[in-house]
């Protein structure tokens, strides 16, 4: 909006009276031309209206609340408006700049506030720039160190310019810079607008510099309603004042432009304006195209002055001159490297320059190359990300290009400036890295200093080729200028990937051959070399483009190739021989002469990873029990702490070594106390190095103190000698898969092996040994022979046993044997040995195996179990009560055990989840390791019984689960357990606990001969009580039952009637006594002959603790005691004492409620 033209003074009216008429009309058009008009970007509504919103992290300043609810103190804003928006006639000149209000915030006292405008050839602003770029040619309008800000919602916080702006007719760069030192009342709020990359700003609680970054996120985005005052500009007048000419930056880098501005000026319409530079201050000429107000230069290469010559109404004059110093580069000679170790120099920015002849563009920024660990010189953000490894090609540094963070399609360049004016072709060699492969490298030449540059002479990167580590890389050029440029010009494809390296650039003349190289490794006569070395070099000068590599165990050498790289691999080499190389270095003039042969020796072993591989040596942690290979033998191997890791490396002799031989087949077996996952590698290669390639799973879940096996067959051309072998191991559910040799792992344990690698004989030995048809006392064994005809000999024993001195030795002429007289349940190993006339092959094996399980035995009723003998070893150790029972799994802590011997199952701390008391009428009982089963674990016990008997059966059990948080089902299979009808019984299923045993009853009503009665654990919730079974009666009803339903009806001091549920005819005999008493040992009384479902227990002491069973009596026989069931007699009921009453408290106290209290 225009403001109205103020009112007519008297002077005006005095006019008109007199006749005036032209002196009214021209005071009219001047009041008009010089009177200030605004303009307003953005919504001026307050309260906002949407889309615009009121907020405080926009700008022009940031105050987020009061002094103490804010530290950031310091703000800076780049808002672009353009010429649509403003709608500002060029040469007008803005005098005054505001920002709408939309709270009442204020903050008073001394602050700083400045403001830089720039008529600016930007369209956007990005998602990120730094201050020092964006300010570099922006204008100082305004500076005040007494700034204040008040005033009401809808105010303008305002601001007057010293000196007038002119504005030239395009885009409006407006730059606000903010520090707080005064006194905030909170929140200082403007109304803001969507202005999508047109804004951008940054808050810190820290001072701000030159490479602030100011960002789009958080602060930008959106811009504060801004007003402009501003007048047109009037006919100029002439003479004209031309002022002082005033540059953007007195001081910039060859390649930097300025922009000039006049300060102290004239200005109007009708004036011209010329602008001139002198490269001595003495003579000026004309600079084409430069005839607005203010000059932006091209790219400078050179000191120069500068002026602009004004000319109004035919008159003319030259404004104070202003010096724009170039920081010149200086041309490097050759030989040139540069390594980038030494810190970076202050050039154009901070620590922007490896040395005096280099130059980077941009100066800062994501952009800006900066040594590798000094990206906050440059105000990278984020500079730990996009690093690469290592961090230098030979040494500890590198240039290095941000294209993780720059964005995509930033450009980023390095440039050195050298003096190419020798004769002859150049050679240039560097470094390069670029993990992910995801950016691009372009290499390219400038003969003129810069100003332009020729097509590529190199591009890396293009086609998403990783350098995986630093790559050499060479390249000729042809061009011989004394001022000639060489660029490394970084470019993002994909952002958010890994940076570019730079490193080891080296430029030389190829003038004659190469020196010969440099830093050989080994060095000559080194001793000791591992047996997979990398050889490695540096290039010696003179310009090599390539190298001739020979090595071999004799002079004279095997040619290996030419190459470029400065490095390289043998295969794996023999065990302590010796071996030469000589590296001669080539380039288009020949190759070097007189390079030296080296020699190094190899050790005879290989040096593994052997530190940081964690484990834990202790119960529960799957550790190594026993490792067996052909003829290694390590039983009851042990853990031993190492390094910080459990790891052991076991000696090549005795029984912890064998001898494999090429393209026979042999079984690895492990065994670990607990359920793991276990993995080996066997180094083919003898590369030193177990890799993924060599990789051998053994099992994802090896059976409890089972061995666990798995076939290796030995490749027929792996090399002859010492090969390493490791076997790792950790708890069950943890990968352990063909990466994680030397992973660090929180269980387990890790043992290396070295087994030798050897030609098979002539009389082989058999392979592919295999176990199948495993009976309880017998397996079949099979191989196949080694060599032709003959006889074998199979030996089989207890594991670890020798096979040359012990086991059973069978003869068999055939490749297929049954063994006999096992016994159930029991581990062997067994080898073969095949028999060739006068000689015999070496033994093969061993294979291992496990005879079945005996099959469970179905009980006859009745049945009774407390579980109070110790269990059997069914299919594993300890795991079934009798013969009856089976257990599934029958290991691990979803395997059911008596209650006190989790360690034969492999629980995880036993003692947790236990329950009290831990047995329901004795000491002992059934118990499922619930707590640390893991949810949703599930674990069977099952009864294999008889229930052919006819008539109804009935099933009697206590159960306890004292949190109610796991769950116990009962269900019963007719057919041997193939198949299970639905649960007949559900405990706990609604989270309800049981506190202590609780009995339970059951009929059954199947009569097959082969049922099984399985009671199934689930956990609900890991890490509460375990379920604990106890005292399982499997009975007929027709026999002498159980009672059941115990029961205390009424107590008094002496006496308590007891009651149960009728379980036959009776009679019932109730057998009672002390709290803890044993029927039938001291304290116990009973009373026989009882017909009815009740009786009277009198004759008790009063206050005391009691308990009772209850059994039915069946003519010659009864049946099992119920019970016990526990109560406490009352006290007994005070007398009253008749008066006169006298108590001197000598006699002893009686028991009432107590013992002797009254």
């Amino acid at each position: 909006m225009i403001s109205p033209l103020p009112a007519l003074p008297s002077a005006f009216l005095a006019a008109v009276v007199g006749r005036r008429w032209w002196l009214v009309a021209l005071w009219l058009f001047g009041a008009a031309g010089a009177r200030g008009q605004t303009i307003a970007v953005g919504s001026t509504a307050v309260p906002v209206v949407a889309p615009a919103t009121s907020a405080y992290q926009f700008g022009p300043v940031y105050r987020s609340g009061n002094d103490a609810a804010s530290s950031f103190n310091y703000s800076r804003y780049a808002h672009l408006y353009t010429a649509a928006e403003l709608g500002v006639p060029p040469g007008a000149r803005i005098t005054a700049l505001a920002w709408l209000k939309s709270d009442a915030g204020t903050i008073t006292g001394a602050n700083r506030f400045g403001v830089l405008l720039e008529n600016s050839t930007l369209t956007g602003l990005g998602s990120s720039q730094t201050w020092g770029t964006l300010a570099a040619t922006a204008a100082p309008v305004y500076t005040s160190a007494m700034q204040q800000i008040t005033g009401a919602a809808g105010d303008y916080f305002s601001i007057a310019l010293p000196q007038p702006f002119t504005y030239t007719g395009g885009n409006l760069l407006v730059l606000t810079d903010w520090e707080k030192q005064g006194s905030a009342s909170g929140a200082v709020s403007f109304v803001t607008n969507p202005a999508a990359g047109l804004a951008l700003g940054a808050a810190t609680s820290a001072a701000q510099s030159g490479t602030t970054t100011l960002t789009a996120a958080s602060y930008g985005n959106r811009r504060p309603t801004l007003r402009v005052t501003y007048t047109p500009g009037n006919v100029c007048a002439a003479p004209p004042v031309a002022g002082t000419t005033r540059a953007s930056a007195a001081a910039v880098c060859a390649g930097a432009q300025v922009t000039l501005s006049l300060q102290g000026a004239s200005y109007g319409t009708g004036m011209a304006y010329q602008w001139q530079e002198s490269a001595t201050g003495a003579t000026y000429t004309d600079i084409a195209a430069a005839t607005g107000p203010t000059y932006t230069t091209g790219l400078l290469t050179a000191t120069r002055y500068y002026r602009a010559r004004l000319t109004c109404s035919g008159q003319s004059a030259v404004s104070v001159p202003a010096q724009v110093s170039v920081n010149v580069p200086a041309y490097a000679t050759l030989p040139l490297t540069q390594t980038f170790e030494a810190s970076w120099t202050d050039a154009c920015g901070t620590r922007d320059a490896a040395a005096a002849s280099w130059r980077t563009n941009p100066l800062a920024g994501n952009g800006a190359w900066r040594r590798e660990d000094d990206g906050v010189s440059a105000g990278w953000t984020s500079p730990s990300a996009g690093s690469y490894t290592p961090a230098g090609s030979q040494s500890a540094h590198s240039a290095r290009f941000h294209s993780f963070y720059a964005g995509a399609g930033a450009v980023g360049n390095l440039d050195l400036y050298v003096n190419l004016s020798a004769p002859g072709r150049k050679v240039l060699t560097f470094d390069y890295v670029n993990t992910a492969g995801n950016d691009s490298l372009a290499v390219l030449v400038s003969t003129d200093g810069g100003a332009t540059f020729g097509a590529p002479v190199l591009r890396l990167g293009l086609s998403g080729n990783a350098g995986q580590g630093f790559v050499p890389q060479s390249v000729v050029i042809t061009a011989s200028s004394a001022t000639a440029v060489v660029r490394f010009q970084g470019r993002v494809t994909t952002e958010f990937t890994s940076d570019i390296g730079l490193d080891n650039v080296a430029l030389d003349a190829l003038s004659a051959a190469p020196d010969c190289a440099t830093s050989l490794a080994p060095a000559n006569n080194t001793t000791g070399v591992v047996r997979t070395p990398t050889i490695t070099w540096a290039g010696g000068g003179g310009g090599a483009t390539s190298y001739d590599v020979y090595f071999g165990t004799a002079v004279p050498l095997t040619f290996i190739g030419n190459q470029s790289t400065t490095s390289y691999e043998p295969a794996a080499l023999l065990p302590g021989t010796d071996y030469y190389y000589q590296i001669v270095p080539r380039n288009v003039n020949g190759p070097a002469v007189g390079c030296p042969l080296v020699k190094f020796t190899t050790t005879s072993t290989a040096a593994y990873c052997s530190t940081d591989l964690g484990a834990y040596c202790g119960p529960g942690s799957a550790n190594i029990s026993s490792v067996t290979l052909s003829t290694l033998n390590n039983l009851n191997s042990g853990c031993s702490i190492s390094s910080g890791s459990g790891y052991t490396a076991y000696s090549a002799s005795g029984t912890t070594t064998t001898t494999l031989f090429r393209g026979l087949t042999y079984q690895l077996a492990v065994t670990t106390p607990e359920a793991a996952s276990i993995s080996a590698w066997l180094d083919f290669d003898q590369n030193g190095t177990f890799d993924a390639s060599e990789w051998i799973l053994v099992t994802t879940a090896s059976p409890v103190g089972q061995p666990a096996t798995v076939t290796i067959t030995i490749p027929p051309a792996a090399p002859l000698g010492a090969t390493g072998l490791r076997i790792r191991s950790r708890l069950i559910s943890n990968v352990n898969g063909p990466e994680d040799a030397c992973t660090n792992f929180g269980s387990g344990e890790t043992e290396d092996y070295i087994v030798t690698i050897g030609v098979a004989p002539a009389c082989a030995p058999p392979t592919s040994l295999s176990v199948g048809s495993v009976t309880t006392t017998g397996a079949t064994l099979s191989f196949v022979p080694g060599t032709a005809g003959g006889s074998f000999s199979v030996i089989y024993g207890a594991p670890a046993f020798n096979p040359a001195t012990g086991g059973t030795t069978l003869t068999t002429t055939s490749p297929t044997v049954s063994i006999t007289g096992l016994t159930p349940n029991t581990a062997y190993q067994f080898y073969v040995r095949q028999e060739c006339g006068s000689s015999t092959s070496p033994v093969a094996g061993p294979v291992s195996l496990t005879t079945a399980c005996l099959p469970p035995v179905y009980a006859a009723l009745p049945i009774a179990e407390s579980f109070e003998n110790t269990w059997a070893s069914g299919c594993s150790t300890n795991d079934v009560p009798t013969t009856n029972w089976r257990n599934t799994p029958a290991a691990g802590n979803g395997a059911w055990r008596r209650d006190d011997d989790g360690l034969s199952a492999g629980w995880t701390s036993p003692s947790s989840g236990e329950y009290t008391p831990a047995g329901s009428r004795s000491s002992r009982s059934a118990r499922f390791h619930s707590y640390h089963a893991g949810a949703n674990a599930v674990g069977v016990l099952d009864l294999f019984v008889d229930l052919s008997a006819a008539g109804t059966k009935r099933l009697l059990f206590d159960y306890v689960n004292t949190a109610g948080n796991d769950s116990l089902f009962v269900s019963v299979s007719e057919d041997g357990g193939t198949t299970f009808g639905a649960d007949l019984l559900k405990l706990g299923t609604s989270n309800s606990g049981a506190l202590g045993f609780e009995p339970q009853n059951l009929n059954l009503t199947g009569t097959s001969a082969t049922s099984v009665i399985r009671f199934r654990a689930k956990v609900t919730t890991a890490f509460t009580s375990d379920i604990g079974l106890d005292n399982v009666q499997v009975e007929l009803l027709s026999n002498c039952l159980v009672p059941v339903g115990l029961q205390v009806l009424s107590i008094t001091a002496t006496a308590a009637r007891v009651a149960w549920a009728s379980a036959g005819p009776g009679p019932y005999t109730v057998v009672y006594g002390p709290a803890g008493f044993v029927p039938g040992g001291a304290g116990s009384q009973q009373i026989t002959g009882i017909t009815d479902t009740n009786a009277t227990i009198s004759g008790l002491a009063p206050a005391t603790e009691y308990e009772f069973y209850v059994r039915q009596e069946c003519g010659s026989s009864f049946s099992q005691s119920a019970g016990p069931v526990a109560f406490r007699t009352d006290c007994v009921v005070p007398v009253y004492a008749p008066v006169p009453l006298s108590e001197t408290f000598e006699n002893s106290w009686l028991s009432r409620c107590a013992t002797r209290e009254v």
